[in-house]
């Protein structure tokens, strides 16, 4: 594919040579529409008119507060088109780190989805004193009659009555443009202090998507399926920007609950995932297979049994002995397309990242015959530093570097990168940049080690290793792993810094949770009752018994808390990607914790 100078000279190519092809799809009145990339592009060119219009110029600041949408890549690619700056903001971003954001920033215009975020805008409208206007997408429930609110449909209209009395050229806009251009400000979720606003250039989107343009795994015959927040990177890279530059479709999730569904009717080729966002589905398929007849439930553990036992050879791309081949043929023919129709049949391999992903959520879903490859990066890195594909990859670790970029673990074991992909710097905030670009060099608070291959794998957070009274260092994240590996279990964070042993806040997972009850004869009750219940504390010490048992003794888990309410977003103790805000937990149930090492006996206990 020949290179192009920025991913909007990227867009308007494709608008100008394929404008009957489909590039995105919509859920609308109860069915998916097309967009095709003509009529992507007049309104991506209406939105920049009417932008232009409210005197958005080149270098200001326009802020997009919405849930992934079509709505959502047309505002952005018209931002980038006139050379303006996007800054996106989490749908679920409390009011406060709204209004940190808008002010820091200096938004001059905030497009929102809703009645909903508008409340939150006008809530803190007076923090953000560099607001000029709001326009809303969605307007149900809301009147119009204020100056200061725009309707989508009047917004479009008034940029479409533009084009027709005065047609604007966008060329020169986009012309001028050039790669070491600030183009977007993300702000990091982060899981202390507010956030920080990582600035990433024109040159950083497009080195990205041009490398793995050139892995050759992705092409424009692929579909992607976007379901992740758009204002996190690694979404904003694999569903917007990704797909522009190869000319590909994207089709929209309607939203979390309804992913499943959704995969079924849009049947993508390419899908891009959070660690969380895979264990739970794996969740999902064991509650079923666990519900189900006595036969079926013995067929499918025969089937991934077999589908283990092929996985090396796959890997290795070896061919598979004609018993096993034809053991594996069956097992598929039996099992594994079923549950691959369900997700439409198509999907060629999943992405994940923002997270080391256990090896036991790896190993089923290879058996299955859906590869999960991992990618490492952050925000600061534009998303990925080293990726798995068909051709690199080994359980346990994230892939290699990218081409062209440099990846080496200093004396104290942090992952430090170099390459076109890290970040100009953070906005506003020199002192937070000199800390982490020290000569060219992004300092990522990893841990992590590269092995004689040039594979990497992460062990932890720099900040988040716990060192107990004794002085051991302990990867929290690695023991947390290991608890969740079994399905019962959904979430696990791991205490123990400055303490004399470890102990573990659990949750439970509603999807097999019930099952467990019943066949336990328990019986039925609220999530609440069934985690207090004596013979599911037994069932859980077993598990974090069997956990220890791989582990040294300083690492093993002396008690645990089984909580009364699994982690969310909504309740703050997970960010938008899904990661842990271990201050938040810890501060929460600071009460459990204390009791943890209030008791005299070391014995694994877990009652709330």
């Amino acid at each position: 594919m020949p290179s192009e100078a920025t991913i909007v000279h990227s867009f308007w190519k494709h608008v100008r040579t394929r404008p009957e092809q489909t590039a995105l799809r919509v859920k609308r009145g109860g069915r998916y529409i097309d967009i095709t990339w003509g009529e992507f592009g007049r309104s991506v060119r209406h939105l920049a008119a009417a932008l232009t219009n409210q005197g958005v110029r080149e270098g200001e600041v326009i802020a997009i507060l919405s849930n992934n949408r079509p709505e959502w890549a047309m505002v952005d690619l018209a931002i980038l088109t006139l050379g303006a700056i996007s800054v996106s903001i989490y749908a679920t971003n409390v009011p406060k780190d709204t209004a940190h954001i808008l002010s820091h920033s200096g938004a001059k215009l905030v497009v929102v989805e809703n009645r909903r975020q508008l409340e939150k805008i006008k809530e803190i409208r007076t923090q953000a004193p560099s607001l000029e206007k709001a326009v809303i997408i969605d307007a149900t429930g809301v009147s119009g009659g204020d100056d200061f609110l725009i309707l989508w449909d009047d917004f479009l209209r008034e940029g479409e009555r533009l084009e027709v009395a005065h047609p604007v050229n966008l060329d020169p806009s986009f012309s001028r443009l050039h790669r070491e251009q600030l183009a977007i400000i993300i702000y990091t979720s982060g899981t202390t202090g507010p956030p920080k606003g990582v600035m990433l250039a024109h040159d950083n989107l497009m080195f990205v998507c041009e490398t793995l343009s050139n892995l050759n795994m992705i092409s424009d015959r692929d579909v992607f399926f976007s379901f992740l927040p758009l204002a996190h990177a690694l979404e904003r890279l694999g569903s917007l920007y990704l797909p522009v530059y190869l000319g590909a479709q994207v089709g929209y999730a309607e939203r979390m609950e309804t992913v499943p569904e959704n995969l079924a009717e849009l049947a993508p080729t390419v899908v891009t995932g959070v660690p969380r966002f895979f264990e739970k589905a794996l969740e999902r398929i064991l509650a079923t297979v666990a519900s189900s007849p006595g036969f079926k439930r013995a067929l499918f553990q025969w089937a991934i049994k077999v589908g283990r036992e092929a996985t090396p050879y796959q890997i290795s791309k070896l061919a598979l002995p004609p018993r096993l081949r034809f053991k594996h043929w069956l097992a598929d023919r039996l099992a594994f397309q079923r549950l691959r129709k369900r997700l439409g049949g198509r999907l060629r391999f999943f992405a994940s990242g923002g997270a080391p992903l256990s090896r036991e959520v790896l190993e089923f879903f290879h058996a299955v015959g859906l590869p999960i490859f991992e990618a490492y990066g952050a925000t600061e890195t534009t998303s990925p530093t080293t990726v798995s594909d068909f051709d690199h990859f080994k359980f346990g670790t994230v892939g290699k570097p990218l081409p062209g970029v440099d990846v080496r673990i200093a004396d104290d074991g942090e992952i430090l990168v170099r390459g076109r992909n890290v970040f100009l710097g953070y906005f506003k905030d020199p002192r937070a940049t000199q800390e982490a670009l020290v000569d060219g060099w992004y300092h990522t608070g990893d841990i992590g080690r590269i092995d004689d291959e040039g594979f990497l794998t992460i062990l932890d957070r720099k900040k988040e290793l716990i060192i107990t009274s004794a002085g051991k260092n302990i990867s929290p994240q690695n023991i947390e792993n290991l608890l969740k590996h079994d399905p019962l279990i959904s979430q696990a964070m791991v205490v123990g810094d400055r303490r004399n042993y470890l102990t573990a806040l659990l949750t439970l997972s509603a999807e097999t949770l019930p099952p467990l009850a019943r066949r336990l004869g328990v019986g039925e009750g609220t999530y609440r009752e069934l985690t207090e219940h004596p013979q599911v504390i037994e069932r859980i010490a077993d598990i974090v018994n069997r956990v220890n048992q791989q582990l040294a003794r300083f690492e093993q888990i002396k008690k645990f808390r089984i909580l009364p309410v699994d982690f969310s977003e909504a309740t703050g103790e997970l960010t938008p990607t899904l990661k842990l805000r271990r201050k938040f937990i810890a501060e929460k149930y600071s009460r459990e914790i204390s009791r943890l090492y209030e008791e005299s006996r070391a014995a694994p206990t877990g009652r709330s």
